[in-house]
């Protein structure tokens, strides 16, 4: 029963938020260029933004093993940590050294054609295990992994290229996300 919730809530999820990126995103272009931008949260200078982004109260410490289509893997060891985080905060505020093609798709987590605070606070939100990792899936298929599940996707499953993250969901927590009631389920 508990296993059958599960599955049921990670299909749910991936469905709403497939649905919720044809609604409010481009489909992903693997072929359009990244761009750089220095703009920050909120209007909040970038000295301010970084000093309370990089507190020591606020640094995760965390290693996450990834699978090889993660976004957020800048340095390319197979986990994303602090490392990757310093190394996009360098990009976004023009820090040498320029950098590489393969950082600037890594970077651009949100996939959105521009790495900006956007991805520097969606790569923190990982590293604190707020969100999952996004894992770039395109019509070749491939997997996402989260929360100690794997999910593979097959060839043809998804039109174009989607950005897929995990995230597990309490029977509660499900209910008010999907906005439905489970107290009369068996």
């Amino acid at each position: 029963m508990i296993r059958a919730f599960i599955v049921f809530t990670l299909l749910i999820s991936i469905t709403a938020f497939l649905r919720a990126k044809e609604v409010t995103g481009n489909p992903v272009d693997l072929n359009d260029p990244v761009k750089v931008t220095n703009v920050f949260n909120g209007g909040i200078g970038e000295e301010e933004f970084l000093k309370s982004f990089f507190s020591p109260d606020t640094v995760p410490l965390l290693n996450i093993k990834i699978l090889e289509n993660a976004l957020g893997d800048l340095n390319q060891d197979n986990v994303i940590n602090i490392l990757d985080l310093l190394r996009l905060r360098d990009i976004i505020v023009g820090r040498p050294p320029s950098p590489t093609s393969y950082e600037l798709s890594e970077g651009d987590l949100t996939h959105n054609g521009t790495i900006n605070s956007q991805d520097l606070t969606l790569l923190h939100d990982i590293l604190t295990q707020k969100v999952g990792v996004p894992y770039l899936i395109d019509s070749s298929g491939g997997q996402v992994m989260g929360d100690g599940i794997i999910l593979n996707i097959p060839p043809g499953a998804v039109d174009s290229a989607i950005v897929i993250s995990i995230k597990r969901f309490t029977e509660s927590e499900f209910a008010k996300d999907m906005g439905v009631d489970t107290e009369g389920a068996v």
